[in-house]
């Protein structure tokens, strides 16, 4: 038990140098912010300008995104569309089929939080 309690409590903090990156497609960068066993999954998404999802996905969970930079077209089920700039949030069901496209002209940062982990 203790030494579960010590793993759990050394993954509390995660340095920016310690970040595990991901880029699972060209122009998309995904920083993974937790380490270890969690319920959820924050990410900082670096996105090129123009570089989308490619199309609709859906799965389990709920997904909340918040805009540092730059700006996101969001579609959920081809029906809502939100576009986000620095500043706005938005929070869905990932069950809804969504895809997204960076509008900016310079790099979109997100940061993403997907539950329960994707990745």
């Amino acid at each position: 038990m203790f030494g579960a309690e010590k793993e759990n409590r050394a993954h509390r903090l995660v340095r920016q140098s310690e970040r595990k990156v991901l880029k699972p497609e060209p122009g998309v960068q995904m920083e993974l912010l937790v380490f270890g066993k969690s319920q959820m999954e924050p990410h900082l998404f670096r996105i090129a300008p123009g570089v989308s999802s490619g199309g609709s996905y859906h799965h389990e969970g709920e997904e909340f995104i918040h805009v540092l930079k730059g700006s996101l077209e969001v579609w959920l089920d081809e029906v809502e569309r939100y576009t986000l700039t620095p500043g706005d949030t938005l929070h869905f069901e990932s069950t809804h089929a969504h895809r997204w496209k960076s509008l900016s002209e310079e790099e979109t940062i997100l940061f993403w939080v997907n539950t329960p982990p994707t990745f």
